[in-house]
């Protein structure tokens, strides 16, 4: 797969709001092994959720959000955390 994380976070996003849970969450996975993201993470929270995970990691990736939701801006723009 190419490296864009930006890309398969919004594909993840997309497929979500179609039903296509699996295909999201794995879409959405990629993203954040390439560039972890608040929008990834929370995507995948409710894809996980939704019954395509455990509530445990569904949990961790809701957090994993708003830790990085919470961080600092770093000096190029991107969250710290």
């Amino acid at each position: 797969y190419f490296h864009f994380p930006e890309a398969h976070a919004v594909l993840g996003v997309a497929l979500a709001r179609l039903g296509r849970f699996p295909e999201a969450a794995a879409a959405l996975a990629r993203s954040i092994t390439q560039r972890p993201s608040a929008l990834a993470h929370r995507a995948l929270a409710q894809v996980l959720a939704q019954g395509y995970g455990t509530p445990g990691e569904a949990r961790q990736h809701l957090e994993a959000a708003e830790a990085r939701e919470r961080a600092p801006a770093s000096p190029s723009g991107g969250a710290t955390a």
